[in-house]
């Protein structure tokens, strides 16, 4: 169990402009490993910082802005109505996320990892098949929390980012 005060932050924005971010810009969610130290998360916003700056497709800058939430969650979050990210620019995001992982020793690419908890208990994190034999033992019920990492906007992040298991993805594929 990771250390739970940590993991019940509330969403920390270090990137100024994501309150005022479109709710439609398209965001990518990204979970670590293990839960980042304080060092790590100032050390992963002075990067990410610098990346948002240069952060371009076919040379046009994109409207982008960043959350670390948790000391466990990036979520990186593009206003494609001023201009849409291409592939090459999400091959860039995807190497500088992979590139702060060989720093900091995560993989923030882990699909199969479930982040969790029940009422008034601190977060857990399981991987996929684990969680689902705490749901089939009654360990995780309908109304535990649960990560949603399937949030398409901003604004689905922003109101749906953490779910009841019972209003989740989980539960459609638990029917």
């Amino acid at each position: 169990m990771e250390n739970a005060a940590a993991l019940d932050l509330e969403l920390e924005c270090a990137s100024a402009g994501w309150k005022t971010l479109s709710e439609e810009a398209r965001v990518w969610i990204f979970v670590s490993s293990r839960l980042l130290s304080r060092e790590e998360i100032e050390a992963t916003a002075f990067e990410l910082q610098s990346f948002s700056k240069h952060w371009a497709a076919h040379g046009v800058p994109l409207l982008n802005e960043w959350c670390l939430w948790g000391g466990r969650v990036l979520v990186v979050a593009v206003d494609e109505s001023v201009h849409p990210a291409s592939g090459c620019s999400i091959d860039a995001l995807t190497h500088f996320v992979q590139g702060i992982g060989q720093t900091l020793k995560v993989d923030w690419f882990n699909r199969m990892l479930v982040l969790h908890r029940s009422q008034g208990g601190a977060w857990q994190e399981s991987q996929m098949h684990a969680f689902w034999a705490l749901k089939k033992s009654g360990r995780v019920a309908d109304d535990d929390l649960v990560l949603n990492t399937l949030a398409k906007t901003k604004g689905d992040w922003d109101r749906f980012g953490q779910q009841l298991f019972s209003e989740s993805w989980h539960a459609e594929m638990w029917k």
